[in-house]
């Protein structure tokens, strides 16, 4: 496991485009980190059936993806706040 250090708290600021004070955010880390340790023991094998939904005790309509050809491209692009060569852009 790779450790936290400053670097990694400054990536994660500048994904997260907030500021992070390093020592609070280590700790913050860490402990995710450790909540999740239980999955790495986890037996997972091929019996195990992936799930479609977290709510798989309800009916979940999933509707079929259906390709339209009437949605304007540039109609969508103006809802972009910055664009690049016609593709969004996202930090």
């Amino acid at each position: 496991r790779k450790p936290i250090d400053e670097a990694t708290i400054r990536r994660l600021e500048r994904l997260a485009l907030v500021g992070l004070e390093y020592e609070q955010s280590k700790r913050i880390l860490e402990e995710a980190i450790a909540f999740t340790e239980p999955l790495r023991t986890a037996h997972i094998d091929e019996t195990v059936s992936p799930m479609y939904s977290t709510l798989e005790n309800y009916h979940i309509h999933l509707r079929d993806d259906v390709v339209r050809d009437n949605v304007d491209r540039r109609e969508i692009l103006r809802n972009a706040a910055v664009l690049e060569e016609e593709y969004f852009v996202a930090p």
